[in-house]
């Protein structure tokens, strides 16, 4: 690693990077790698599933009797949504995703359909003619209507965030290649993916549907995805998994081109605990079970998607805590830093928690940092400013003293600002170090009611905060 680093634009470890993408190519590639580089393999003919609604298929059922909320008989499209499908399959397997599922659709008295994706905190309503022309067409799923109408409803969302980025870059962007984009289907093999969409939430569906108490990790190491295959036969009903494949899992031959995306059912493990075998769901046709013999099928998957119900939701997060502390080489003071600024920055308060007790509080991640800072040559200022940076990532809004007039509330953002203005501004080195830590000193007194110097030789106060955010001192 080198010395200047700007943490915004860093990628950080195997799974996320700050902006929660990939930074080690011998580790995942990220969620979105797992989630949209599948093309469709259009196994079904059209003749095969022509006709197909329901399992009982009585074409004189009314059309808002088809949606009961609930997912049963499907059969994938002509699109490449397999990543879409074979999350939305994986929630329809469970007991507290198939709720998710449930209370994400309404049914309207006026005889259309609104879906809630709490996680993006917006609603989508289809019509009933909506519905009935995509049951014509060979575009999107067969079968089970609630899951073309939530294929419907994640089109929409994609497609007012792929509009959205296209506003945002269209000075970057030539006539043709708008054209281009805004023909694309968003949800069709990845297509938002490969515009550039850097929201880490955005593709995930668990999240979209059951909103920030649900969060998905994606892994692609051997070990890791024996471990979370053995989460998955002791606790069925609260965890979900998603594959990527290359390969064909049924024939374990490889794909011509793309990829595909599969749900896993089950996994058994014999009275040891060791894997035997693994229950796959294909989305080319979600009623039928492929099971595998595990050494026979690890080899061919490339990376898993996983998430959680709330009971197993901080188990989950443990371990993905572990696996990140793990990758750092925290004895380094840059490192350790950047663990917990993207362990603590804009992530669920049980995830905070839990962080800093695997930390072994946070009376031990503060010495921890200072002993390591005090190894390197750095400036008062600048020593002063490593300190600040770890502490606020911690306790992003001090005390929640800070003033409106500081922008964005947000003591970083103030700190930088003045703290840029000072660096380019011509005087000599001693007083812009002095007047450097007066800024700093002015912004940690803004957050968190007293100095830098204060706070971190004070450990009542910082005990108080630990006790406002609840982590262990």
């Amino acid at each position: 690693m080198g010395n200047d680093y700007n943490i915004s634009n860093l990628n950080l470890h195997k799974n996320m990077d700050l902006n929660g993408y990939s930074s080690n190519t011998s580790k995942i590639s990220g969620e979105n790698e797992l989630l949209f580089n599948y093309n469709a393999h259009k196994k079904v003919s059209d003749d095969e599933i022509m006709g197909f609604q329901r399992s009982n298929n009585d074409k004189t059922i009314k059309s808002d009797e088809l949606i009961n909320k609930k997912i049963e008989r499907a059969k994938q499209g002509n699109l490449g949504d397999c990543w879409l499908l074979a999350q939305i399959n994986a929630l329809a397997d469970t007991e507290f995703g198939a709720e998710l599922i449930k209370n994400a659709i309404t049914i309207n008295p006026n005889g259309t359909y609104t879906v809630t994706l709490k996680g993006a905190d917006k609603e989508y309503t289809v019509t009933k003619s909506e519905l009935k022309k995509a049951m014509k067409g060979n575009k999107l799923s067969k079968g089970d209507p609630d899951m073309r109408l939530l294929e419907l409803v994640f089109e929409k969302y994609y497609k007012e965030a792929s509009e959205q980025y296209i506003e945002e870059n269209k000075e970057f962007f030539s006539p043709e290649k708008i054209k281009k984009l805004r023909e694309q289907t968003p949800i069709d093999g990845g297509n938002y993916y490969r515009m550039g969409s850097q929201d880490e939430l955005s593709q995930d569906i668990v999240f979209l549907l059951g909103g920030k108490d649900y969060k998905s990790y994606a892994y692609d190491d051997k070990d890791d995805i024996l471990n979370m295959l053995k989460e998955k036969s002791r606790f069925p009903s609260d965890i979900i998994i998603t594959i990527g494949t290359e390969y064909d899992i049924k024939s374990g031959k490889l794909y011509k081109e793309g990829a595909h995306a599969l749900s896993i059912k089950n996994a058994q493990t014999d009275s040891n605990g060791n894997l035997l075998s693994i229950d796959f769901v294909d989305p080319h046709d979600n009623s039928k079970v492929i099971t595998k013999n595990v050494d026979e099928v690890i080899p061919l998957i490339h990376s898993i998607h996983v998430s959680a119900s709330k009971n197993q939701k901080n188990n989950l997060i443990k371990y993905e805590i572990k696996d990140l502390i793990n990758f750092w080489d925290i004895s380094n003071h840059l490192d350790y830093s950047l663990l917990v600024s993207i362990s603590m920055d804009d992530k669920s308060a049980d995830y905070k928690k839990i962080f800093v007790e695997e930390m072994g509080g946070l009376k031990e991640m503060i010495n921890n940092h200072q002993k390591l800072l005090e190894k390197e040559t750095l400036s008062p200022s600048e020593l002063d400013k490593r300190k600040i940076f770890f502490l606020m990532h911690v306790f992003p809004q001090g005390d929640n003293t800070i003033k409106k007039d500081l922008p964005e509330d947000n003591l970083l953002a103030y700190y930088n600002d003045e703290y840029g203005k000072l660096q380019a501004s011509p005087m000599p080195v001693e007083e812009g170090d002095i007047q450097r830590r007066n800024v700093l000193n002015e912004t940690v007194e803004e957050g968190f009611g007293c100095g830098i110097t204060e706070l971190l030789n004070s450990p009542e106060k910082i005990e108080k905060l630990c006790k406002q955010y609840g982590y262990k001192y």
